[in-house]
């Protein structure tokens, strides 16, 4: 009978031990700043904040839907002298209090051409925090497109307005 009362004595303390792990795990990201753990720098190199300082953008709508799918609308304008695409987004949201509560880098896989003004509408499946309230977001990244992807990318029937939505948290 003592060898069965260790038996489940020891299997409760390992799944005690189990969900405090995965807690911790869950709360690591936020330990040492109140931006997280494992989100990397902004800070784009210097090719790429050139090009981004002729982007323009205006966030237009965001919403959350059913099932973790975010959709949002920008309005982007391409002041620069060539076409870019991928452009990358970082969106940090905020609560009531205007307090951060989480942030999400997101990709719009659309060619800008330039001196166009485009909308993209692209949707996206990740976690938005409940009490967020409000959002911001800033360019950190884009690739330049060359006349040889920008065919490709016509040929394999990509959507020029980025619509559709990938599992890994990206728009299209």
């Amino acid at each position: 009978m003592d060898k069965r009362c260790d038996f489940w004595a020891n299997s409760t303390l390992c799944l005690v031990l189990a969900a405090l792990g995965v807690f911790a795990l869950g709360r690591l990201g936020t330990a040492l700043s109140d931006r997280g753990l494992f989100i990397g720098s902004t800070e784009p190199s210097a090719a790429v904040a050139e090009a981004l300082s002729h982007m323009q953008m205006e966030m237009v709508s965001m919403e959350a839907a059913a099932g973790g799918e975010v959709r949002a609308g920008f309005v982007l304008y391409n002041g620069g002298a060539e076409a870019v695409r991928d452009l990358e987004l970082l969106c940090e949201f905020f609560d009531a209090q205007e307090s951060y509560v989480g942030r999400q880098r997101w990709t719009l896989r659309q060619e800008l051409q330039p001196g166009v003004v485009d909308f993209a509408e692209s949707s996206a499946r990740f976690f938005v925090p409940r009490r967020a309230e409000g959002v911001q977001c800033q360019m950190v990244g884009l690739r330049k497109a060359s006349a040889a992807t920008s065919r490709d990318s016509r040929a394999q029937g990509t959507d020029r307005q980025g619509e559709g939505h990938e599992a890994d948290g990206k728009g299209r």
